[in-house]
């Protein structure tokens, strides 16, 4: 699903670059210019930052050898 029409970024594409590293919506602007035309995916990219951030804590909550996995940053 496209979340920015502007740069036509998609939600697999925001959730990569989580995955990668990214940790704010600030580095997902750098990596993906998210939010840099019209300001209008503001919302969305939240969600989906906070979503994916908390499926990577809970994964990692559930699972006692990820405990000890140095943070993705």
């Amino acid at each position: 699903m496209i979340v920015c029409v502007c740069n036509a970024v998609t939600e697999s594409q925001i959730r990569l670059a989580i995955d990668e590293g990214a940790l704010t919506v600030a580095d997902l602007r750098a990596r993906l210019a998210v939010t840099s035309e019209c300001g209008c995916c503001a919302a969305q990219v939240d969600e989906a930052l906070a979503r994916r951030l908390l499926e990577i804590a809970g994964a990692r909550a559930s699972d006692p050898s990820a405990r000890s996995l140095p943070a993705t940053r």
